[in-house]
């Protein structure tokens, strides 16, 4: 099984930190769980937001990804490959998510859990600014 794991350092190894948001991630750790194989990779997508990353994915068959966060554009694109995608917090060295991952320790994930916005000239509003505006129009009523 091939296992795609977002590390966060440009040369991960087994001591990297799983990068917290996976499209941030500077490189990427293919790991094989049957050869123990460990391969590096850079994350050709980072500024292509558009890209069919689960297409290329697909491609290079991988089988699950180890994140802590990716985007619901991301998710549906892995998603309709087939491709399982396994949560763990972002503070754990990749060796730690893949020994989690073959003892069955980490949540898969159901949907993306990053709202990624299209429209540059909408901006995302964030909740506590909508509570802020909502009390702002209640004092002035």
């Amino acid at each position: 099984m091939k296992v795609l794991i977002s590390a966060n350092d440009t040369h991960p190894n087994f001591e990297s930190s799983l990068s917290r948001v996976f499209g941030n991630s500077p490189a990427f750790v293919i790991y094989n769980t049957n050869t123990k194989n460990f391969q590096p990779i850079d994350n050709e997508y980072y500024s292509d937001k558009y890209v069919d990353i689960g297409k290329d994915l697909h491609k290079l068959n991988i089988d699950a990804i180890i994140t802590e966060k990716l985007c619901d554009i991301c998710f549906s694109s892995i998603n309709k490959y087939g491709i399982d995608i396994w949560k763990d917090d972002g503070s754990i060295s990749i060796r730690e998510a893949i020994n989690k991952f073959l003892i069955g320790g980490l949540f898969l994930m159901k949907e993306g859990v990053l709202k990624m916005h299209l429209k540059k000239e909408e901006p995302i509003v964030e909740q506590e600014s909508l509570k802020q505006e909502n009390l702002k129009m209640e004092i002035h009523r």
